[in-house]
Formats: C-alpha cells, structure tokens, sequence
C-alpha cells in the first residue's frame, strides 16, 4: 500500500514539473516582449511591445492619435550614453554620506547623482533626487543663430516656426569646471535659467531663479520689449502655461518641478525604447522632413533599463492629478511623461531624445537633443530640436543679472 502511494506522489510530482517547464516556456501574462536589434515595431506588432513604452505611444504608433501619421520605430544594439566621468566620480565619492530627512529632504549631498544605484526604501523619491540633479554641465548655452528651434502644429493648421535661446549656469553642485563644487552665490541659487525668443528685433526674455534651499519658492521675470518692462510672475504656480504652448513650467526638460511639492510611488524598473543616441540633428539635412511629426523616427532607438516613478502633486489645486515619469537608470533624464488631468484621463505625452556631445572642457556626455509635447485634447503638438550646443564653455554670471534683461549681450 505505500509503494503504491509512493508511485502515485512521484507521478504526480514528475507531471507538476513537467508542466511547469511547459509554462515557463511560454509568453507569461501581463509582460510584453522586449525588442531586441533589427526590429520593426510597427501597428501590426506594437501590442507585443507595449510595456516597453508608455500607452501614450503606443497609440502613436498605431493611428497618430487621430491628428498625426502613425509611426514606426526601428531597433538597434544598445550603445552607451552616460553623463561624464568628473559628474560620476563626484557621484561615487559622495554617495556614502548622501540621506534623506523625514520630510524628504536631501541631506549631505555636494554634487553628482545622490544615489547612484537606489533601492527601497523611499525608492520613488531617490529616483526623484536623481532626477533633479541629473547632469546638464555645470553650464551650457544654445548657438543664437541655429541653436534651438521650435515648432508647433495644431490638427488641419501649417507647421509654425519660432527660434529660442537658453542659457543655464549652476552655482551648486558643480561637478566639471572650476569653482566646484560651488560659486560665489550670495544669493543662494541652485541655478538660474535664461530663455529668450529669436530672430526678432526685441526678443521676450524670461530669467529664472532656482533656489538651493528645497522649500523656498522660484523667482521668475519676464521683459517685455514693447513695454520696455521687466515683470515679475507669479513663480509659486509653476503649472502655468509658457508662452500660451502646451508646455508648463513643471513640464520643461521632461519635468522641472520642485521636489518637495510632489509624491511619488515608484512603480516599476523595466526595459524601455527610447532614441537614445540621436545623431541627425536639426541642421541635418534628413532632419527637415522632421517638423511635419512630433516623433522622430528617422534613424533608431534602443533599449535601456527605466525606472517608472508616480508624481503626485501636493497642492490640490494644481491641474494634474497625477503623471508618469521614465527615467533611463543611466542619467536619470526624463525620456518620456505621461500626464493626467483632473479627472484621470490622459491629457499630455512628452518624449525627449539625447545625444552624445563633446563639451568645452574636453569630455563626454548625454545631452538632451529633441523634446516634444503633444496634448490629445486640443489636438496640439510642439516640438524643441537642437543643433549647437556648447557646454562647460564658462557662461558669465552677469548673464543673469536682473538689470541684464533687455540687454544685449554676447560672451
């Protein structure tokens, strides 16, 4: 009687196996596939791939959402695009005293990625941190002649074209030029940020000022040349549309928001396309066709480890109720968001490309290349492309004086 038993356990336990070999064979629910090089992700096939993008592109590549071509992307090997050796050193060697306080707020951190390789707990935060103080150069500005241009289109209107300036200077947390890891910076600033339009006779010039200390609010003026006035805006709310675009405040870069006015719930760390080594820029000349579509597909993307974070804002009254970030482990630069309104419904898509510069202090890094925004409501996208760009080239201070707004100004 037990040797019968006996065989009846192992028959039963030889079968468990062997079924569970079967399974583990098979495409497991819930988990797309994952292109790998010399794929074509197109219409017919997105499906297989959808959780190696956000939704919002996935219908991009099947029907344009309605208001643009469809789309379809090509896959190659994966290629490294890691910020510069002087920012990931200064990210190693800081890493071992870099915390966070119970209201969040980073303490010990000097300069480079807070946490170079973040874990629980509080990972959607850490990745949050990472983000903020990704690296962009400890300056850079745009060529004005053919540095950054931006294009818009509304459904069944022309594509319109406008020139943009943008000039940046950090005064803490520098990593690559000298003074590091700070400058003289009585008044505190984390960095301050000068955008102008181009390609007018008086340009309207914004100057804004971010603060080191997380809890106190941006300062933002905007010089209006027919005015011959320089005013202060109300820099509390940063969901404020820029220049009546798609895109807020909140929205630049990916996402530009102050750290402490969101939560944040990690949701996962997966495989993602992206275009992470563009290398036609806007002066290329395949790139032309480029301004009839917010996407560019003109040469192809690659696969990299993301980290998907949850953005929660705080303030009750700010017009999202949430949205997705995705940030490449590699340089924690947004490479997609995908906002929500009030409501929950999808609202805005972003997706930004990088590119590998050279930078005015002789080395490497990823850089972004192309940002665009579209928003399914309006049927409206706009897109930034850039073609020169220098960075660690020494951007004088001076640059962002308030008295220099309406000035002209060359370095």
């Amino acid at each position: 009687m037990k040797m019968k038993k006996r065989r009846q356990f192992n028959w039963f336990f030889a079968a468990s196996m062997a079924v569970a070999a079967v399974l583990l064979l098979l495409p497991q629910a819930g988990f797309s596939a994952v292109p790998t090089p010399g794929t074509n992700i197109n219409a017919q096939n997105v499906d297989q791939y959808a959780d190696a993008m956000p939704a919002f592109m996935v219908r991009m590549i099947k029907d344009g959402w309605g208001f643009v071509d469809p789309i379809n992307i090509d896959i190659q090997a994966d290629t490294p695009n890691g910020p510069p050796e002087t920012y990931m050193a200064a990210s190693q060697k800081n890493v071992a005293g870099v915390s966070l306080s119970a209201e969040g707020i980073l303490q010990g951190w000097t300069n480079g990625m807070p946490f170079p390789d973040p874990k629980e707990p509080d990972l959607g935060l850490k990745c949050m941190w990472n983000q903020y103080h990704r690296w962009l150069g400890d300056d850079y500005t745009y060529d004005p002649n053919e540095g950054l241009v931006s294009c818009s289109q509304r459904k069944g209107a022309d594509v319109s074209w406008g020139g943009l300036n943008w000039t940046r200077l950090k005064f803490e947390g520098r990593t690559d030029i000298q003074p590091v890891p700070a400058m003289d910076n009585p008044q505190g600033l984390y960095f301050a940020f000068h955008m102008a339009t181009v390609g007018t006779g008086s340009p309207t010039e914004q100057l804004i000022y971010r603060y080191a200390d997380p809890k106190k609010a941006d300062d933002i003026w905007t010089y209006v040349p027919t005015l011959r006035r320089t005013l202060r805006m109300v820099s509390s709310d940063r969901s404020n549309p820029i220049m009546g675009s798609v895109k807020t405040w909140d929205d630049l870069f990916g996402f530009d928001g102050r750290v402490l006015e969101f939560k944040y719930e990690f949701q996962r760390q997966i495989k993602s396309i992206g275009l992470f080594n563009q290398k036609k820029l806007l002066n290329d000349a395949d790139v032309g066709d480029h301004v009839t579509h917010p996407i560019f597909t003109k040469e192809p993307w690659e696969v990299k480890d993301v980290f998907v974070v949850k953005i929660i804002p705080v303030d009750p009254r700010y017009p999202n109720s949430h949205r997705f970030i995705w940030l490449p482990a590699e340089h924690f630069f947004p490479c997609y968001q995908e906002i929500f309104d009030k409501k929950g419904e999808f609202w805005k898509g972003n997706m930004n490309a990088f590119m590998r510069i050279d930078t005015k202090d002789g080395q490497k890094g990823n850089f972004m290349n192309n940002s665009c925004q579209f928003d399914v409501k309006t049927l409206f996208w706009l897109d930034s492309l850039f073609a020169t760009v220098r960075v660690n080239s020494g951007v004088p201070k001076e640059r962002f004086r308030l008295g220099s707004l309406g000035q002209k100004f060359s370095f």
